[in-house]
């Protein structure tokens, strides 16, 4: 009988070479995936590795022996003979703490992060995926640097949330983890299993875990945390840090609220859109006067007729709250036509008063920042857009800042230019 070398052979049992025989072989249909996959790359002139090579050994010579015997082919002996020496491939596993600079691609544009996460092991279908999945955990984080295509490595970085998903996914699977990786994740693991230790929030009426630069100006205002106050503290958790509530005496501190402040409360995001389909502009007014959301900027339109209507609105709404001398309208519209009859509209009311630190209610428009403004430290504890022409270029700092910002021209795309995420109530 007649050798060959098993590269060879395994070609002409894929039918990629012409044999002594040309009857095609019969593959055992869970043979036939790994047997043509590797047949083509051997034909295409790759050799085998030491894994291919011992798997392709092994079946040929245990399932496919009496075949070959019928081509006139010893395929005892010819598995011995290789064609190309073998491949030995690098199949490190590891999870190290490498510098950013070490991988940065020279096409692309942006930040060198100074610590990364590598993770590096050979081909695997179910480690990539799981990469992958953690990737997906976290979008924000994870940009174009995060992205490059390199051999058998891929690249995180360096946060605690991500080095804890990580390492948990990963311990059982790859031995060599670095480990200040490791010291992080057991950190986070402990943290998250005893969060009454260490999560910020208000436990039985008590702030605890948070510093006291952050809750002074709160506390000072609200009082300590009671059964009456409690959801002004939740409503914002946000910009107080506060992941952590008691959420029955959270409902009973609600349960006399508005039906939109209630919603408002269990917001996501700081962006709400306004359904003016299911709600009236005095339900948004009750909805501010109860969460105590002064100041308040109100960003109207730069059109001259809708802004004087969007002036109006809000100045009806609020003017049986709010004294006129506690409002400052930052806006002045050329003296002709509907801009006259702003101007006009303001004198009257007795709403052009100079801003002030106790100023409760600001309007401006979204053109521009006015001057005293820029000059003052006012910060407003809330934000109502009712201007859909997205160009906030020179007031989003206001918008940035605020942890409640409402949009009432209902359109929901205004939020793109600045926030990523909004939602609509």
């Amino acid at each position: 009988m007649q050798t060959y070398p098993i590269e060879q052979c395994l070609e002409i049992m894929a039918g990629l070479q012409s044999g002594p025989v040309s009857k095609p072989f019969v593959i055992l249909e869970r043979d036939k995936k790994i047997l043509i996959d590797i047949a083509k790359k051997v034909f295409k002139g790759s050799a085998l590795t030491d894994k291919q090579y011992e798997v392709v050994k092994r079946i040929l010579v245990n399932r496919y022996a009496s075949q070959f015997k019928l081509r006139d082919i010893d395929i005892q002996n010819s598995a011995n003979i290789l064609r190309k020496p073998i491949r030995h491939l690098d199949r490190t596993k590891y999870i190290r703490i490498e510098d950013g600079s070490d991988y940065q691609d020279g096409i692309w544009a942006g930040f060198t992060p100074l610590k990364i996460i590598v993770i590096r092991f050979p081909f695997n279908l179910m480690l990539s995926k799981l990469v992958s999945d953690i990737k997906k955990l976290f979008p924000h984080k994870v940009g174009r640097f995060y992205s490059q295509r390199i051999k058998d490595k891929y690249l995180l970085p360096f946060d605690e949330r991500i080095i804890h998903k990580l390492v948990g996914r990963f311990k059982g699977r790859i031995k060599d983890i670095d480990p200040v990786l490791l010291q992080i994740y057991d950190e986070v693991e402990h943290i998250l299993n005893n969060p009454d230790d260490y999560v910020p929030g208000i436990y039985n009426y008590d702030i605890k875990h948070s510093s006291k630069a952050v809750t002074k100006h709160h506390l000072e205002k609200f009082g300590k945390p009671n059964a009456d106050n409690l959801f002004l503290f939740y409503d914002r958790k946000i910009k107080l840090g506060l992941k952590h509530f008691d959420t029955f005496e959270v409902e009973k501190s609600k349960s006399n609220l508005s039906v939109l402040t209630k919603k408002i409360l269990d917001r996501k995001y700081p962006m709400i859109n306004i359904d003016l389909k299911k709600w009236q502009l005095n339900h948004l007014t009750e909805c501010i006067d109860q969460l105590q959301r002064y100041p308040l900027l109100v960003i109207v339109s730069m059109q001259d007729k809708r802004a004087l209507e969007q002036l109006q609105q809000f100045h009806t709404q609020f003017k049986n709250l709010i004294d006129p001398k506690d409002i400052s309208v930052l806006v002045r519209l050329p003296n002709k036509g509907t801009g006259a009859e702003f101007n006009t509209y303001v004198k009257d009311n007795g709403i052009n008063n100079s801003l002030a630190n106790t100023t409760k209610i600001v309007y401006i428009n979204s053109k521009k920042i006015p001057k005293p403004l820029v000059q003052s430290t006012w910060r407003p504890e809330s934000v109502i857009c009712c201007d859909g022409s997205k160009n906030y270029t020179k007031v989003d700092t206001f918008l940035y800042e605020s942890d409640l910002v409402f949009n009432i021209n209902g359109q929901t795309s205004m939020f793109l230019n600045f926030y990523d995420t909004a939602e609509t109530i």
